[in-house]
């Protein structure tokens, strides 16, 4: 997250901007603990699911995978294995009948 409060917001509505239409959302260089990147996202993109790998020093690297509720209503349905280097993150989100799984890599 930008340590600037005004880039930080124009960040996030630029976020906010592209989930309109989307299902999954994957975002890098993600900075900050992860209780910081999850009260962030899920301050500004409501709506969304938020599963954050946060770097190891808060200070570098940092994943962190939106998941709209419209295709993945409870939280329980998405399983989440984040690497513990913040460089990468997986996800299965699964349904009655099938499932999907989303990777984040970041300079791995």
């Amino acid at each position: 997250m930008h340590s600037d409060a005004d880039k930080r917001k124009a960040k996030m509505r630029h976020l906010v901007s592209l989930t309109h239409g989307a299902a999954v959302i994957c975002l890098q260089e993600v900075h900050g603990t992860g209780e910081e990147i999850m009260l962030a996202l899920t301050r500004f993109v409501r709506g969304w699911h938020v599963f954050a790998a946060p770097g190891p020093s808060g200070g570098a690297a940092g994943c962190a995978i939106l998941v709209s509720k419209t295709i993945a209503p409870e939280r329980d349905s998405v399983v989440h294995s984040p690497e513990p280097n913040g460089r990468a993150q997986r996800i299965e989100i699964v349904g009655e009948n099938s499932s999907s799984v989303v990777w984040n890599v970041h300079n791995y």
